[in-house]
This record gives C-alpha cells, structure tokens and sequence, in this order.
C-alpha cells in the first residue's frame, strides 16, 4: 500500500492528523512530538495494521532470519479486538476474549468478563506471545503501560546518521538492554517503521545481537468485513486455561493414527511439491531451522538414514522442512554442510502448526497418507527407533 493510498483511507477524517505548518514541525522538542503521538494514538478509534515483521540474529555460526506477518484490528467503540498471526488466532469482543492455536482446532481458551483492550487480558490469554510483536501499537497500551514504549525522559530525537524522506523523523529509546528506534510519519503522528536491538549471549557463552524490524501499514475502514471480529469456533471445545487448551494443541503425539495434514510448499530451488502426490508407500519428515541446536545434531542421522534407504531400496521418501526462515540463508547453510537432503520451506509455519511441531526438531513417520508415529526432541536411539518404525510399515524383518 502505497504512501499516497494510505492517506487516502481515512486518517484525516478521524481527527488523527495534526495540520501546524511543516516548518513548525521542524522546531518540536522531541518530548512535544512526544505529546503529538500519543494524542494521535489516543484518537485512533478505530484502525487496522499489518505489520511485516523481519528478525535477525547475527554472532552465530551464521545469521539467523525469520519473517512473519501480524495483523492487528481494534473498533474502541465496541471494544473489539482481533488478532492473527502465523500459530494464532485471537478474537475479543463482549467481554470475552477467545484464543486459538492454528490450524488447530480442538480446543480453545475463553476468558470470561474482560476487557478485550486491557493489555493484561491479552497477556492472560496467551503468555507466550512477545511483547515486542505490539510495538509500536501504542494504542494497546493505555495509562502507564504506553510508558513501556515512550518514557519522557528516554525518547529523543535519533542519534544515528539515516536519510529520510521529508515527512519522516525518526526517534530513539532505551528500554533496558533494549535499543528501540521508531521512523514516524510527521504528517499523520504515527509510527510506519520501528527497529528493536537487543543484545546478549547464547547459553554457551557467545555474543549474539538481535534485530528486529517492523513495517507497518495502516488503514481506517468504512465497514468492518464480517468476518473480522467473529471467532469460529466449530469443532472445537471452549476451556478456561491455557494449560487445558495446549493439551491437545500441542500434543503431537495425538496425530498418530489420523490422516496426515496436507502439504503443498516449494522446495529450496522453488520447485512445488505435494505430499498427496508422493507414490512412496512411507514418508519420513524431519521439521528443523538453522537456529536449533538439537536439530543441527539430528540431521546427520536423517541423512545417514536417506542412504540406509537408498543403499536397501525401500519404498520410502525423506523430506525435511524448513520453519519459517530466509531461503537464501538456508541455501547458503546446507551449502555449507554439503547436505544434500529436499528442504521444503515452511515460511509461514502453517505446515509446521499443522503438525504441531512446536518444538524441534520433530521427525513424522507417514505410512500410506496416515501417520504412524512422531518424535519429538533428538536422541540417538531415536534414529535406531526409525528403522524400527520404516521395517515395520514395510513388513520388513531387521
């Protein structure tokens, strides 16, 4: 969406603009346009963002990246809030906040007798969402929470050498260990582009940097699309706490015995493939990331595993699939390796979530479009277990 559209749906007409003179603008102290902000978020009654979301981690064997997209809607006039992301489906309204891990389906937790827009709810209904994935969404957070993003003393004008457009100004903050700039649009007082970068150490001691970039766009609807604030919950059994919910959604061991879920992704050279389409009689998966240490130690067992098959000629296919990572890093990584075995790319984590691979590595043993057994974690028994399991299927004596 471009600049020119983005005005166009309606911010003005919300009172959210501020029209002094632009060259009066360029005289504002950084804690005034502080004031301007927050005024503007305040008025933002009703709006849509779409957040692009890029995070980089650098001081690895390699850089990490990651990419995901949120969507955020808020109607203050109803008190209704929705939000979605990959693995999550989030929907308040009434007075009850209604939250579900995706695709799954067959639980959900339901708060009762909330405030959908009170930040502690929605942190209430799923703990585990960071905090950063809001920012700057300074509408969220009312009262002192909006101090986490903006304290007067910390926000200044930018220290770093950027070149922008005219109608952007870009400011800075320190939260902790945290270093937060924030690209605003001066025209409309919201923020279009943020960076959050942290700095630490990995367990073994190394230094690792993280960056996190944010690229918002905003929209202000005449109507509500139907669909937006309604949760469907078919199928699927309301419970009162987050434990309850992820019993089930993220027990991937439930999976045994059912269908396997679709999968239809590119592989690294971009070529598509399809698991109905695979004529093999057992399909061996190995869910992994560049990131994860255990699946870096699992995925020489997958390949000397791939040529036990090949060496004996059994009717089975092994894929590993890539959670949500950069596809040219992940080409770079394998390269690196000399690893030879299908990555099929999971950018948006739908596959991954449909096999309830919330922790990785996690290997799926599919026999003739069902599957018949999941591993999570590594071990090397686990790779002598997965002859075991393919001899088995095949009817095959050790």
């Amino acid at each position: 969406m471009n600049y020119r559209h983005w005005l166009a749906t309606g911010i003005l007409s919300c009172a959210v603009l501020l029209s002094p003179l632009q060259a009066q603008d360029q005289q504002l102290t950084a804690s005034q346009w502080r004031t301007r902000i927050l005024d503007a978020y305040s008025k933002l009654d009703r709006y849509q963002v779409r957040k692009q979301i890029n995070i980089t981690q650098a001081g690895r064997e390699s850089d990490q990246k990651q990419q995901l997209t949120l969507n955020i809607a808020i109607d203050r006039s109803t008190k209704s809030v929705a939000v979605d992301t990959q693995g999550l489906r989030l929907v308040g309204n009434e007075g009850v906040v209604r939250t579900q891990m995706v695709p799954d389906s067959g639980r959900h937790l339901r708060l009762e007798d909330v405030d959908p827009l009170n930040p502690a709810t929605l942190e209430r209904s799923w703990p585990m969402f960071p905090l950063w994935l809001w920012v700057p969404d300074l509408s969220l957070y009312l009262g002192t929470e909006v101090q986490l993003f903006l304290k007067d003393e910390g926000f200044k004008f930018s220290s770093r050498d950027v070149q922008l457009p005219e109608n952007q100004k870009e400011f800075e903050t320190t939260l902790g260990q945290v270093k937060m700039y924030l690209t605003l649009d001066t025209t409309s007082s919201l923020f279009r582009k943020a960076q959050v970068v942290t700095t630490g150490k990995t367990p073994d001691g190394l230094d690792v940097k993280t960056t996190i970039d944010f690229d918002m766009q905003y929209s202000i609807p005449k109507t509500w699309d139907a669909k937006t604030f309604v949760f469907d919950a078919t199928n699927s059994t309301p419970v009162d706490s987050l434990q309850k919910m992820s019993e089930t959604s993220q027990d991937a061991s439930a999976l045994e015995g059912k269908a396997a879920p679709a999968i239809v992704l590119d592989d690294l050279a971009g070529e598509p493939f399809d698991l109905s389409k695979v004529k093999s009689e057992v399909v061996f998966l190995d869910f992994w990331a560049t990131w994860c240490g255990p699946c870096l130690r699992a995925m020489p067992e997958t390949i000397e595993l791939d040529q036990w098959i090949k060496e004996n000629k059994l009717d089975v296919s092994v894929y590993t699939v890539n959670l949500q990572e950069e596809k040219s890093m992940v080409q770079k990584f394998i390269k690196e390796r000399g690893w030879a075995l299908p990555v099929l790319m999971d950018v948006q984590g739908k596959v991954a979530a449909s096999y309830r691979a919330y922790s990785i590595p996690q290997t799926v043993i599919i026999v003739d479009g069902v599957v018949k057994k999941v591993y999570t974690g590594y071990s090397p028994r686990i790779a002598t277990q997965w002859r075991v399991d393919i001899n088995e299927a095949l009817g095959l004596t050790p």
